[in-house]
């Protein structure tokens, strides 16, 4: 429990559930999802396609001209939680729109936003950690930065308190931030948060800098009699993993026989394909694929029948008539099967050839001012304050109608159609982005049961 003299100053009260973005190894699913994004990306590398997308050529009197970059990426809000916020009163409502633009979308997801069965002026600003991630804990630690007081901007978005899991008291860290050597205190903390000895939360009170007034106090919300046991649980756990491993491999052999005895033909095809994609047989993407293919094969749902009536299913397992009206229920599996088609099909070293060609001839069209505009966006997302499909969404708008140098009109030319290797890379980025890992495993899962029901034959099956 939360003293609640530690809480008087926050301000309305909510939950904001983030899940950072690069942190989506929280959930075994969306870990497999976004692991084979990263092992096709070093394929593509060790093939020697090194594409670096957000390179620009020389233009080093230019950069010398550019004005500091304040540039922050804002939070796309999903209509559910769009939804939320309408229903939130309007004071609330005002608190909570400035706390998500405080915070870059490079760093973390909204997910959802829990109101307050009663009226109370605390808020609660919830971030699921990943444990032992480097990157995850970077962008945590960025998350906390964002929410901490600025004396550059007096109305800047003030956490009273920080409340950590894995410590039972309040935290000191004063002797470190008052420390006269900070540069030593960074270095220390960027090796002790490398080697997964801090959290990022805590590297983010390490390395505040000068500019903050007053820091959140920190504290450890564990029960520790609680924590204790569960840590002694997972350890006696451990012990008897492996003799659990070899019951549970007898039993999974037992269980493939009778399948192999029970199913129809289809049905034991298709389960298959699930049982192979659960052993990480096959991947994500032929799984998918899987997946549509068995829900094209027929064009109506029927419930089976036999002498006891229909075989129960589960809610919403009505079929939509045929192929993409069916799919159009499944917007992550569609977008998905898109992104993979033309990821397939993409020529690294054709999208880099074109991409450096259509640099130069953005440069020579563009005017002074477009150019310093182009050179910042790429200086932003290499420094990390836009995330990488923000510098290609704006890199397609500049060459959908850009205009001539020292000229005051607009080109009708689409400058990316002189190039499809690169157009279809843009492509492919934002329709990428569109994917909600989350939403695409909840869509799987939801047609795998339809296909299951659909091919089950017998109430033995």
């Amino acid at each position: 429990m939360i003293p609640s003299y530690l809480v008087k100053n926050v301000a309305v009260v909510i939950s904001v559930v983030f899940l950072i973005n690069n942190c989506l190894l929280a959930y075994a699913p969306e870990k497999n999802f976004w692991a084979q994004r990263k092992k096709h990306l070093n394929q593509t590398h060790k093939q020697g396609n090194n594409v670096q997308m957000a390179q620009l050529p020389q233009a080093s009197q230019v950069l010398q001209t550019l004005p500091q970059i304040h540039t922050q990426s804002v939070h796309t809000l999903t209509p559910n939680i769009k939804k939320q916020l309408k229903k939130t009163p309007p004071q609330h409502a005002q608190v909570l729109t400035k706390i998500i633009n405080a915070i870059p979308s490079q760093f973390g997801d909204i997910r959802k936003i829990t109101l307050p069965s009663k009226n109370t002026q605390h808020i609660v600003l919830h971030i699921q950690d990943v444990h032992m991630n480097h990157d995850a804990q970077k962008n945590i630690g960025a998350v906390v930065k964002h929410l901490m007081p600025d004396r550059k901007e007096t109305d800047s978005v003030k956490a009273n308190i920080l409340a950590l899991e894995g410590a039972f008291a309040p935290i000191q860290l004063f002797r470190f931030q008052n420390f006269p050597y900070p540069k030593a205190v960074e270095t220390a903390a960027d090796y002790l948060l490398k080697t997964h000895k801090i959290s990022g939360p805590v590297h983010a009170m390490l390395t505040v800098g000068e500019d903050l007034r007053a820091l959140p106090s920190i504290i450890g919300i564990d029960d520790e009699t609680h924590y204790r046991a569960n840590v002694r649980a997972y350890q006696e756990s451990e012990k008897t993993r492996p003799k659990i491993k070899k019951q549970l491999s007898v039993q999974q052999a037992h269980l493939a026989e009778q399948k192999q005895k029970t199913f129809n033909p289809a049905l034991f095809q298709f389960d298959q394909k699930v049982q192979a994609y659960a052993q990480k047989q096959i991947s994500l993407g032929q799984y998918i694929n899987e997946l549509v293919a068995h829900s094209n094969k027929n064009n109506k749902f029927r419930p089976p029948r036999m002498l006891g009536g229909p075989i129960s299913s589960p809610k919403g397992a009505n079929f939509v008539a045929k192929g993409r009206q069916f799919l159009s229920d499944y917007p992550n599996l569609h977008t998905f099967q898109k992104t993979l088609k033309i990821e397939q099909s993409l020529d690294f070293k054709k999208v880099e050839s074109e991409r450096k060609q259509l640099i130069q001839t953005l440069v020579q069209c563009l005017n002074k001012t477009q150019i310093n505009e182009l050179v910042q966006h790429s200086m932003a997302y290499k420094a990390g304050q836009i995330r990488f499909t923000d510098f290609y969404a704006y890199l397609r708008k500049i060459c959908q109608g850009p205009r001539a140098k020292g000229k005051g009109k607009n080109n009708d030319k689409n400058f990316l159609s002189a190039y499809p290797s690169m157009d279809q890379y843009v492509q492919y980025v934002l329709l990428a982005d569109q994917i909600q890992a989350e939403n695409l495993f909840q869509e799987i899962k939801d047609l795998k049961q339809k296909i299951y029901t659909r091919l089950t034959q017998t109430q033995k099956e």
